[in-house]
């Protein structure tokens, strides 16, 4: 089995600019294919930005599953053969009901998930189901998805180890402050006996600073494979 080479996209989103953090958000999977990653993951929120306070704040800043930015991806994970996860604010097709949700692409560049965060933001967006699928299948062994907050709790985090889960990644928007996400995220990895990659971001949303923010891998054990920093980007 080959080795598995994952990148995290630990970059400033800015807030309410879809076109400037696209824009960005193309380069930077692009250049983390090219480099040869497997999984390449982004952050929670990684177009819209991340502090809107009413559904209508953030409705301009909605898309579908077909949208602009997974068809984007989409191209580049077909290219390169690799799973691209990123976040965002998704509208449902069907109900018109919004989600803070993580997709993840296929190396065809198929739709093979997508997550809806089961902790999310009341002002704005709907809950995730509980019961909704959270993992995929690779060569390299099953991979669930929990977005930020969902792993400030074991259940999501166990219940994707009862489904049979290698590795978890979650995008996150986790500023510094008195809870530190890296003794959960190890936590996490270590009570559940799976290695767990986070990805945050930097930069400054509409109030939360996030400049002293830390994407992370760890082992089954909870001990630190990979940490970046401000300064570092893939």
């Amino acid at each position: 089995m080959e080795e598995l080479n994952i990148a995290l996209i630990h970059s400033d989103v800015r807030y309410g600019d879809p076109a400037s953090n696209r824009f960005r958000l193309e380069a930077l999977n692009r250049e983390a294919a090219e480099k040869g990653a497997r999984i390449i993951l982004n952050t929670e929120m990684a177009v819209s930005g991340y502090g809107f306070r009413s559904r209508e704040e953030i409705a301009p800043y909605v898309e579908s599953q077909e949208g602009p930015t997974l068809r984007l991806l989409a191209q580049i994970a077909d290219r390169y053969d690799c799973y691209i996860m990123a976040g965002y604010a998704e509208e449902a097709d069907d109900t018109g009901v919004y989600y803070n949700a993580a997709a993840v692409l296929g190396p065809d560049g198929k739709l093979l998930l997508n997550y809806r965060k089961i902790t999310a933001e009341a002002r704005w967006a709907c809950a995730g189901s509980p019961g909704q699928s959270n993992v995929f299948d690779t060569p390299w062994g099953r991979i669930g998805v929990a977005i930020c907050s969902d792993t400030y709790y074991g259940a999501v985090a166990r219940m994707s180890a009862l489904r049979g889960v290698d590795l978890l990644l979650v995008p996150a928007n986790w500023p510094g402050g008195s809870i530190d996400p890296r003794e959960l995220w190890r936590v996490r990895a270590r009570e559940n006996g799976f290695f767990v990659a986070a990805c945050n971001r930097t930069g400054k949303d509409r109030t939360m600073v996030c400049d002293d923010a830390f994407s992370c891998v760890y082992d089954a054990r909870g001990n630190t494979v990979s940490a970046k920093d401000r300064k570092s980007v893939v």
